[in-house]
């Protein structure tokens, strides 16, 4: 027999979480390239082996053509610092 799952305990306020969220500035915004010409979009986020935060933004283009870049990021100074690494899906 199976048994029903138990629901989540769920904290009455969002002042029950142990969390905090704080602005720390932009991340990331278009370079002048032609490949970004009309924005930086909507980015993926994941960890490399390395625990560096990786972004997976969609680059648009002229003609409304996208691509999605990989970009590596850091703080630095109370900043972002970014590292574009080349493309990782493009037409």
């Amino acid at each position: 027999m199976i048994s029903p799952r138990k629901p989540a305990q769920t904290p009455e306020s969002i002042d029950a979480l142990d969390a905090r969220v704080e602005r720390r500035g932009l991340v990331l915004e278009p370079d002048g390239e032609a490949t970004e010409a009309f924005g930086t979009l909507n980015p993926g986020a994941a960890r490399d082996s390395d625990e560096r935060l990786l972004l997976y933004p969609r680059c648009v283009a002229e003609g409304n053509v996208s691509r999605i870049r990989t970009v590596r990021t850091s703080m630095a100074n109370g900043g972002f610092d970014v590292e574009r690494l080349g493309f990782a899906l493009e037409p």
